[in-house]
């Protein structure tokens, strides 16, 4: 059938065509028209339209046309993949029918790869930059994002310039990149195995990759490991002779990883003295700090051309929770060279990338490197868990939850389930006739309406509780391992700013609930000890910008920087809620925090939220223009760089995303800072700690929680260490206008820690 099956779309309305020479190399499918596209009966002439125009070079005629040809109202992915199959059809007819056949077609977003590929259970993210074979084109089809989402602020406007360099190259009539075939061996004796080790222990480099029963270090099995030395050979080495590695990792060579964190922590746990000594997955970050574009699979396709090679092992992992136990093993070693090869391809080409940029190397070989052992330790060491006050947490909470329900039943006059976006949505914008955009009930929706309102304040309230019992009780006692400890793991590429990241659970986003973090306690004979920057981030603002009246404050003993400021705002006899103001003041500038959300904040009109800016601002002149210069970057397509070495790269910058990003901006100096302070301070003592029977328990952002023998003179010695290494490294790294000053607390739960001199 060539037209298309409106009948059974679930879209239906005004039809958008094509435009463009039916004679070009390239073709471009997009999703669906817009409204813009829909006035003027042509694709892409709307703001997706304007980005794609701003990556397109002169010299290649092109071809542009929509996977759907109707505009939908809302971009359901169930009704976009209908309505995609429905269009498909007309789809094939349109391209089969050009007056030359492309030489390349770009599929931009799902719907348009879905109808492309005839696979709708693809993702766009996964599988964007891939070239796909198809008689549609010479050399197939190549996935990209719709620049749409780019707009939304979604993945990353240099992957998409790259995925679109690349089709324009074959368009001009450049070969496509030719995937690397390896070879390998999988040694079947003792005598074998010995045999490869004496022949590569002591090379200079070793690239390696494991494959493993699952995620878990603690409990599941290593199946294998392969190593490779020179290009396009690797050598498998199957789990029955793991035990027997031991002299490969005593040896001189260097170790290559992707993601070595991981590798190690399986590896040592069999005894065997694995190191990273560099990190493909890091170099990766280094290269752009956008965080979900750095798996290996990704990676290798983006350099080498290599193909999607996850479809040998998919027909044994019925589900996500199925174990590569059940993969057999001349399957699951032809699938491990693989990735062990393209971790070879990858590393030089990615190393010397970053080797050519003396910010990248720094950030590459003094930071990321050093942490990645640094948080294998952390990890392995894990959190106590008082299961006892889990118990009381989840009674405690279970009892708020039924509490701010009722308030909610009582609101409504009826019951309602506050956990149904339908019911929630009928009370406020039906019942209680709240105007809102829309009629959602999330957290970006609820913002928008007034927050004095009995109803916002009782549903917000619900929904913080019930998170709180759902993410840091129960979810937490699901994540328990035997030891009564949770183990969780960082993410050195996990964020834009720099910043760890921690998941399975997050322990840097456990709420200051005293109750909550009590959870968290120290074994018998141990005492927790946490270490934190004071105003860490407002001290590296007043660092960088040099400003004198915040510089003076943090260098003069008995000044405070919050009672200065509540001077400036209310007066020599300010209050204890004027100072919790002037904190908020101090603590959002950065964030670009305005007028608007002191005032709610602080039940005040935005006329005085806007006073209390505009005095601080005239207080510390140099800290508003430093800040103003970070908040220009994003307009002026300039790179922020830390003395660490990290960037923030601002890659498409629209009316939409302008505000987020010179936020981002804004805010990206002082955090990273600040961060890497604690993180190099980490760094530093934790083998001094070991030696004092004290281990890393967590870091959080700006501070360091340790398990420390509770004696006198190791606490001491504990807190004098790692006090004077805070303090140290700002010094050694540059930072030298204001002290960095830490202070220590210590109890046996997290949650009562008391201070100490």
């Amino acid at each position: 059938m060539l037209d298309p099956d409106c009948e059974n779309c679930p879209l239906g309305g005004v039809r958008v065509g094509a435009r463009g020479e039916t004679q070009a190399p390239i073709v471009f499918v997009g999703e669906s028209p817009g409204l813009q596209e829909i006035k003027l009966r042509k694709p892409f002439m709307g703001q997706s339209g304007k980005v794609l125009n701003s990556v397109l070079p002169n010299d290649i005629p092109y071809y542009i046309t929509n996977a759907v040809q109707c505009f939908p109202k809302a971009k359901d992915p169930a009704k976009m993949a209908k309505a995609a199959k429905c269009c498909n059809s007309r789809l094939e007819h349109e391209l089969r029918n050009l007056e030359t056949k492309p030489k390349i077609i770009v599929a931009m977003g799902n719907p348009a790869m879905w109808s492309l590929t005839g696979n709708y259970a693809l993702k766009i993210t996964q599988e964007r930059g891939k070239l796909f074979p198809s008689d549609l084109s010479e050399h197939g089809i190549i996935p990209v994002l719709h620049p749409a989402a780019l707009l939304r602020g979604m993945g990353s406007y240099r992957k998409f310039v790259k995925d679109i360099e690349y089709a324009n190259d074959l368009a001009r009539g450049e070969s496509p990149r030719i995937p690397p075939k390896y070879t390998y061996e999988v040694p079947e004796t003792l005598s074998d195995v010995n045999a490869a080790i004496h022949k590569i222990k002591d090379l200079p480099l070793l690239i390696g990759d494991i494959e493993t029963g699952g995620l878990n270090n603690r409990t599941d099995p290593l199946l294998c490991l392969g190593v490779t030395w020179k290009p396009k050979h690797v050598i498998i080495f199957s789990e029955e002779f793991i035990q027997d590695l031991k002299p490969l990792f005593q040896g001189s060579a260097k170790w290559v990883w992707h993601n070595g964190k991981f590798d190690i922590a399986f590896l040592r746990r069999e005894g065997l003295n694995a190191k990273v000594d560099e990190d493909t997955m890091l170099l990766s970050y280094c290269l752009d700090e956008n965080p979900g574009l750095h798996d290996l699979e990704q990676v290798s396709s983006d350099l080498l051309g290599a193909p999607d090679y996850k479809y040998m092992v998919k027909p044994y992992l019925p589900k996500k929770t199925t174990s590569y136990t059940n993969i057999p093993k001349d399957v699951l070693h032809d699938y491990a060279h693989l990735d062990c090869g393209n971790t070879e391809g990858i590393f030089q080409i990615m190393r010397n990338q970053v080797k050519r940029d003396p910010s990248l190397e720094l950030l590459y070989t003094k930071t990321l490197i050093p942490a990645s052992e640094l948080l294998y330790h952390v990890e392995h060491n894990g959190f106590l868990v008082d299961q006892e006050q889990l118990k009381k947490n989840d009674i405690r909470l279970e009892k708020q939850i039924e509490e701010e329900a009722s308030k909610l039943n009582e609101i409504a006059g009826y019951s309602i389930n506050a956990n149904s976006p339908i019911q929630m949505s009928k009370l406020l914008y039906d019942d209680l006739g709240l105007k809102g955009r829309g009629r959602s009930t999330n957290k970006k929706s609820l913002e928008k309406l007034p927050q004095n309102h009995p109803a916002i304040i009782a549903l917000k309230a619900f929904r913080k509780v019930a998170k709180a019992r759902s993410t840091y009780v129960t979810g937490l006692a699901k994540r328990l391992f035997d030891d009564g400890r949770v183990h969780p793991t960082f993410l050195l590429h996990g964020t834009k700013t720099g910043r760890l990241a921690c998941r399975g659970p997050n322990l840097q986003n456990i709420p200051r609930d005293a109750e909550l973090r009590n959870q968290f306690i120290a074994p018998k004979g141990y005492i927790l000890i946490e270490v934190d920057l004071n105003q860490a981030e407002l001290r590296c603002l007043a660092a960088l910008s040099g400003d004198e009246a915040m510089c003076e404050i943090y260098n003069s003993d008995g000044m405070s920087l919050h009672d200065e400021v509540a001077t400036a705002l209310f007066g020599p006899n300010w209050d204890s809620e004027q100072k919790m103001r002037a904190k908020a003041v101090n603590f959002g500038i950065v964030y670009g925090r305005e007028a608007y959300s002191l005032a709610e904040e602080f039940n005040t009109s935005t006329s005085e939220g806007q006073r209390m800016i505009n005095s601080w601002f005239a207080r510390f002149p140099k800290a508003h223009q430093f800040i103003q210069i970070c908040r220009q970057a994003p307009m002026k397509n300039q790179t922020l760089v830390t003395l660490f070495g990290r960037k923030k790269r601002f890659g498409l910058v629209t009316k939409h995303n302008l505000k987020d990003l010179q936020n981002e901006a804004a805010n990206f100096p002082h955090q990273s800072i600040a961060s890497d302070i604690t993180l190099h301070a980490a760094i530093r003592v934790r083998p001094k700690l070991t030696k004092m029977d004290t281990r890393i328990v967590n870091l959080v952002h700006d501070s360091i929680v340790m398990e420390v023998p509770n004696n006198p003179e190791t606490i001491n010695n504990v807190k004098h260490l790692v006090i004077k290494t805070m303090r140290q490294v700002p010094i050694d790294w540059g930072i030298t206008r204001v002290p960095f000053i830490a202070d220590a607390k210590e109890g046996t739960r997290w949650g009562s820690l008391k201070k100490v001199a």
